[in-house]
C-alpha cells in the first residue's frame, strides 16, 4: 500500500510538472524558433581606391523578422564607412546606427560653414556638440566594424534590410578585403530568435583607370594626346593593344577616333566640365 501511494505521488508530481511547463509555456514569449533556408547575405562588389560603394545586406528566406542587431567588421585600412540606408520597404519604428551618429558629425561641418559665410542662423554649431564629440573618438580609435539596429511591432518579410556606403580608402591596395557580419540578435515578432546561416561580402580593388592615359604613366598628359593622335593616323610602330586601347576609348563608343582625340585635348585644356570614360 505504501509503494502505490508512493507511484501515486510520483505520477501527481511529474502530471503537475507537465501542466506547470505548459502553463508558462503559454504565457511568456517563445525562446526560440526554427527556420529552414534562412541566410543573412552581404553582397560583393567591386570598386577602385577613392570610389563609394555600396554594399547591401539582406535576409534571404526572411520568415517573418521584427528586430535585429548586426555587427559588420571590416579592415578600416581599406574601407571607410560613410553611412547606412535602410531599406524603404523595411519599415519599421527604429533604424540606427553608429556609423550614421558619425555622418550627422561631417553633416555638421558642413552646416557651421554654410551659415558662417552667408551670415544666417548658428544655432546649428551648437546644437551637434555632443556628435562632434563622439565623431572625434571613432576618429581616434579607427573604426573597424558597426552595428545596425532595427525593430519593429510586427513580422516583416522583405529581404533587402540595408545597404552600407564605404569609401574605399585613396590608399588601399588592389585586390580584395572581407566584410564580414555577427549576429547579436535575430527575432520575430514574439520575440522568439531564430538562427540565420551567414554569407559574407568582399570587396575586390581594382587600380584606377585614368582614361587617356595610353602611354602608362598613371596620369594624363600631352604625351598621351600625341600617342592618340599617331595611332589614329595609322603611323607604322604606334599601335595600341591591351589596356592602352581600352583606355584609349575615352568616350567609350567601342572605337578609337579623332572624337577621343577631341576629348582629351578639351580635358587636358580644362575647356568646360569633360568627363572621359563614359559614353558620350
Amino acid at each position: 500500500m505504501g509503494l502505490n501511494i508512493k507511484k501515486f505521488r510520483a505520477v501527481v508530481g511529474s502530471f503537475t510538472l507537465i501542466v506547470i511547463l505548459i502553463v508558462s509555456g503559454l504565457a511568456m514569449p517563445g525562446v526560440w524558433a526554427t527556420y529552414r533556408g534562412v541566410s543573412l547575405v552581404v553582397d560583393t562588389v567591386s570598386g577602385s581606391p577613392g570610389d563609394d560603394v555600396y554594399v547591401a545586406v539582406s535576409l534571404v528566406g526572411n520568415p517573418g523578422v521584427a528586430g535585429f542587431s548586426l555587427l559588420v567588421k571590416f579592415d578600416c585600412r581599406v574601407l571607410t564607412p560613410l553611412y547606412v540606408m535602410q531599406n524603404p520597404w523595411l519599415g519599421g519604428e527604429v533604424f540606427i546606427s553608429n556609423v550614421n551618429r558619425k555622418m550627422i558629425v561631417e553633416n555638421y561641418h558642413y552646416y557651421h560653414y554654410y551659415y558662417y559665410y552667408h551670415s544666417y542662423h548658428y544655432y546649428y554649431e551648437w546644437g551637434d556638440m555632443l556628435q562632434l564629440d563622439y565623431y572625434h573618438d571613432f576618429v581616434d580609435i579607427g573604426l573597424s566594424s558597426m552595428t545596425v539596429v532595427w525593430a519593429a511591432s510586427a513580422n516583416v518579410t522583405t529581404e533587402k534590410l540595408f545597404s552600407i556606403c564605404f569609401k574605399i580608402n585613396d590608399s588601399a591596395l588592389v585586390g580584395s578585403t572581407y566584410i564580414s557580419l555577427a549576429v547579436t540578435d535575430l527575432m520575430d515578432a514574439s520575440r522568439s530568435s531564430f538562427f540565420a546561416d551567414i554569407s559574407n561580402g568582399t570587396v575586390y580593388i581594382f587600380p584606377v583607370t585614368v582614361w587617356g592615359n595610353v602611354t602608362g604613366t598613371g596620369y594624363l598628359h600631352v604625351g598621351d594626346l600625341v600617342r592618340l593622335a599617331q595611332y589614329v593616323a595609322g603611323i607604322p610602330g604606334y599601335e595600341l593593344m591591351g589596356d592602352s586601347l581600352y583606355v584609349a576609348d575615352v568616350d567609350r563608343d567601342g572605337r578609337v577616333t579623332v572624337s577621343d582625340i577631341i576629348l582629351v585635348a578639351q580635358y587636358l585644356a580644362v575647356t568646360g566640365d569633360v568627363v572621359l570614360g563614359v559614353l558620350q
